[in-house]
């Protein structure tokens, strides 16, 4: 209910309601419902409250004086004005015990709207730009391209919960009390504080742990993940395992940097493909496993396979739609 203005008294509006008012009370209550539309509505939730009230059925032995009093004391802590009664008519003592009741209500529905605000949920799809994200508990997260973070407005109950679709890095604050929980695809992944790359596709769910630790599990086992370690999850195997991280090329989208540290060249094209939507290939299988070292720093596509070309002595040719590495 919207607050009453302070120069009309509750006790009043109860009693005009009744139609018990003198000539000067309903020409007092009637300049007051005109003065202005919040007036008005707040005498429309009175009387709608009153209308409840009149279907329900009031026993002889309640006491009506102390509900009175619970009355004024509550609707004062809320910023309601009622001026205390100096004489208690039954008929008012009767009113008390509904606007009491109504008033208990608007509380519980009150608390019952913001919590639902503040629970609400967000999502945040990063489109066609790399955004950065920070949470409600302060967990920072970057979210890559074409990627989507769902998650409450206010983490509630006893866990922090997000959905992942696509690819993201999670720097997560540490709180013990209330795990921090990832859901991707079908893998579930917990952690308390720590730092890890997600990356999800119809078909995979690929987890790399930073710091901390972190427990990956889906249907068919759970997994305990270390700094340094990694493991993907493909719905087509049933079996997975944890591997040592051999790359700082998952995080590239954060750092904007193409970090080689004795990286095969398949790896680094296969990254290449998804990231600028191209399609190199080798003409020779073996190529795939050649091996470099260096950073790639804000270079372009074209200028990166320029280096791996000169580097190995290849060449590159272009074909219906296909780059193409080939050995001089």
């Amino acid at each position: 209910m919207n607050q009453q203005p302070l120069h009309i008294s509750n006790d009043l509006l109860v009693k005009y309601l009744l139609k018990e008012c003198t000539v000067a009370e309903t020409m007092q209550v009637e300049a007051w419902l005109a003065a202005s539309a919040s007036n008005k509505k707040y005498f429309g939730e009175l009387e709608t409250i009153w209308q409840q009230s009149k279907e329900l059925e009031v026993k002889s032995d309640t006491d009506t004086d102390a509900a009175w009093e619970r009355f004024n004391r509550k609707i004062k802590t809320a910023g309601y004005s009622s001026a205390p009664a100096k004489k208690t008519f039954p008929w008012l003592r009767i009113a008390a015990i509904f606007i009491l009741m109504a008033v208990a209500t608007w509380f519980a529905i009150d608390v019952m709207q913001k919590n639902s605000a503040s629970n609400q949920l967000v999502s945040v799809n990063s489109g066609a730009i790399i955004r950065t994200d920070t949470l409600p508990d302060a967990s920072v997260v970057v979210i890559n391209k074409n990627s989507t973070l769902a998650y409450e407005k206010k983490f509630s109950g006893r866990e922090r919960k997000v959905t992942l679709n696509g690819e993201a890095f999670f720097s997560v604050s540490k709180d013990k009390s209330k795990p921090f929980i990832i859901k991707a695809n079908d893998v579930e992944i917990k952690v308390i504080g720590t730092s890890f790359n997600v990356k999800t596709n119809p078909s995979l769910t690929e987890v790399i742990v930073e710091t901390g630790i972190v427990k990956v599990k889906n249907a068919e086992a759970e997994f305990e993940l270390h700094a340094g370690e990694k493991i993907r999850l493909e719905k087509s195997k049933m079996i997975a395992s944890k591997e040592k991280v051999t790359s700082k090329l998952y995080d590239y989208y954060r750092t904007r940097e193409f970090k080689c540290d004795n990286t095969s060249l398949k790896e680094i094209t296969i990254l290449l493909n998804e990231v600028y939507n191209l399609n190199i290939v080798f003409e020779d299988i073996q190529l795939e496993e050649l091996k470099l070292t260096t950073t790639f720093k804000n270079e372009s596509p074209d200028t990166i396979l320029q280096i791996i070309a000169q580097t190995f002595n290849l060449k590159i040719a272009k074909e219906k739609g296909k780059t193409i590495l080939k050995k001089q």
